[in-house]
């Protein structure tokens, strides 16, 4: 395999083998040569044919490179929402995650997120309210808003049919 090309070829008698390696799976492809081509428009037709095997099999890298997490977002919850058919629960929590996620990574092409990229990410959103670590929970902030609002046990109570 050519290490440029992303492909190899083989002469077979009246055809050539096409063998694309990705993620360390190989795929193949047989190309039988029209009658009437010399062996060098063969190999030129060949060429041809493996590049576009090769780009078919690389397409998903092409849109990684081109879709932003904002467009990906977006497929991505319509694919839950038709085909998947998730939950109601499930497609709330996506919504919420995302709607955290997309004001930080909307214009990032997905190709472009790295480790570094979300761990500063991650480190904006423990900046924000989103999401607090159990050490600086203050339960008696909790308590006094509780207190605040008028809720009683037994007004919870009796909203959740327990009483």
């Amino acid at each position: 395999m050519s290490e440029n090309s992303g492909y190899g070829l083989q002469l077979r008698g009246n055809s050539y083998r096409i063998i694309v390696s990705r993620h360390d799976k190989k795929h193949y492809k047989t190309w039988r040569i029209p009658e009437g081509l010399t062996p060098r428009q063969a190999k030129i037709e060949a060429k041809k044919v493996a590049q576009k095997f090769r780009d078919e099999i690389y397409s998903d890298r092409d849109y990684n490179r081109k879709v932003t997490f904002q467009m990906f977002s977006e497929e991505f919850m319509e694919a839950k929402e038709h085909m998947d058919k998730a939950k109601t629960t499930t497609l709330s929590g996506y919504r919420y995650c995302l709607g955290k996620l997309i004001p930080l990574l909307r214009d990032f092409r997905l190709g472009d997120i790295t480790p570094s990229v979300l761990q500063r990410s991650l480190m904006e959103l423990t900046k924000s309210t989103w999401i607090k670590s159990s050490a600086t929970a203050k339960p008696e902030a909790f308590a006094a808003a509780i207190k605040e609002s008028g809720l009683t046990h037994d007004k919870l109570a009796a909203k959740c049919g327990s009483v």
